[in-house]
């Protein structure tokens, strides 16, 4: 456990609202927030997933899936439990919507040194939402780039302005990760998320950033395809940004990745895959999708 001076705002009766992604979660003293990992603790924000690391592997960055930044590089990917989002159809439901905090012990040492002892470039924080564990992701980054190692965090980008600056202290490349083109309805129906204009916001954020690469993973369940609301996506990514019908921001370019995936919706605690297959990637262009 880890107490969160970063992200938390005191509020009266000794609850507090948390910072860490868009739901804001007011939290009453000995609850926790939606993640299930942040908790109030005597009017302290505490991330109890903080040196809990439930899952490692060691791959190369285009399994994140990331295409345009240090290709071929070689990444540590951690990920602890907990979630900002509730997808029915999520294939790390048991981790990322677990109930119970579990995982080995590592400091951000220890995951440095593993590390280096693999032989890895990088780092990615995945599996889980890294919002949910930013703090631990933070500590790990600001080591790695001590010992010559970059950060790659791949997001659902459902996060904040404070969120934004905290990541900008560490993170060299972010994949967001959007579920049906953030179609409005899909997030609703199956995510339980009323609006995708956070995921936008926290993009602009992101982009404003000098040095930090930016990819859009954007997975499409099933026949969950809107062509227009694509075409809107790619036009985002290539044109200057738009937020809530308000243009903002410098011209900027964001290769945009589709992935098609056929699964299962998940019941209760079992999850059904079907089938997963599309990590194919297609060129997408200014206004469409070639």
């Amino acid at each position: 456990m880890q107490q969160s001076r970063l992200l938390q705002m005191q509020l009266p009766g000794h609850r507090l609202r948390c910072l860490a992604c868009a739901r804001r979660c007011v939290i009453e003293q000995g609850r926790r927030g939606f993640c299930r990992v942040r908790t109030n603790e005597d009017g302290a924000l505490v991330a109890a997933n903080y040196g809990r690391v439930v899952t490692g592997h060691i791959d190369v960055i285009e399994k994140k899936p990331a295409y345009h930044y240090r290709p071929g590089s070689k990444l540590l990917s951690i990920g602890t439990v907990g979630c900002n989002w509730s997808c029915d159809f999520c294939v790390n439901a048991e981790v990322s919507q677990a109930d119970e905090v579990i995982g080995k012990r590592l400091s951000p040492t220890d995951v440095i040194q593993l590390a280096k002892q693999y032989g890895c470039q990088g780092i990615a924080y995945t599996y889980n939402e890294p919002l949910v564990l930013i703090e631990f992701a933070r500590d790990i980054g600001i080591l790695a780039h001590r010992e010559g190692l970059f950060n790659v965090v791949v997001s659902n980008g459902y996060g904040t302005p404070e969120a934004v600056g905290v990541l900008s202290e560490f993170a060299d490349c972010i994949i967001v990760g959007l579920k049906a083109n953030a179609s409005p309805s899909f997030l609703k129906k199956h995510l339980g998320i009323r609006s995708p204009n956070s995921i936008f916001e926290t993009l602009l954020g992101l982009k404003r950033r000098a040095g930090i690469h930016i990819e859009i993973n954007d997975l499409i369940l099933g026949r969950n395809f809107e062509l227009a609301i694509a075409i809107a996506l790619t036009a985002f990514a290539s044109m200057p940004m738009v937020a809530v019908s308000t243009v903002v921001g410098p011209l900027i370019e964001i290769p945009v990745m589709l992935a098609i995936v056929w699964m299962a919706l998940r019941r209760r605690n079992h999850l059904q895959v079907i089938e997963v297959e599309a990590k194919s990637a297609q060129k997408v262009g200014k206004g469409g999708i070639c």
